[in-house]
């Protein structure tokens, strides 16, 4: 920009172009930055949803063997 004054038509008309690409550019990245906090959310659940299933059906496997032991110690 250089040394212009603030009240020359032609530094007002940059700044001006100036603080229009900044604010656009700003929009842009908050879209993005949304987009991707979204994303990444979304990711977590699933995989918070994947090991919850597979938990669940360890602990039924689990579940399963102590009833066969039980069962055994009361044919004994």
């Amino acid at each position: 920009m250089g040394r212009c004054s603030i009240t020359s038509p032609q530094c007002v008309a940059r700044m001006n172009l100036m603080m229009r690409t900044m604010m656009i550019m700003m929009m842009v990245m908050m879209m993005m930055m949304m987009m991707m906090m979204i994303m990444m959310m979304m990711m977590i659940d699933d995989d918070d949803d994947d090991d919850d299933d597979d938990d669940d059906d360890d602990d039924d496997d689990d579940d399963d063997d102590d009833d066969d032991d039980d069962d055994k110690h009361d044919d004994r």
